[in-house]
């Protein structure tokens, strides 16, 4: 698995403006491509992040980023 393929819990600029409050499950390919994570490298390390709080113990369902 690459983290392109990774699907985390991401909370998007315009959910955040329309105060909604459950993040959205994505792939972070798909999330890069569609804008709402900047670039490529931003992604990769937010998928990192995830991986590395989830081998911690940390359920992911607990994790959001925004």
């Amino acid at each position: 698995m690459t983290v392109a393929d990774l699907e985390l819990p991401l909370w998007s600029a315009v959910a955040q403006d329309n105060n909604e409050r459950n993040p959205v499950m994505m792939r972070m390919g798909d999330a890069v491509g569609n804008g709402i994570v900047g670039n490529e490298t931003v992604g990769y390390f937010v998928a990192r992040t995830f991986l590395f709080l989830t081998s911690l113990g940390i359920k992911g369902e607990a994790i959001r980023f925004r």
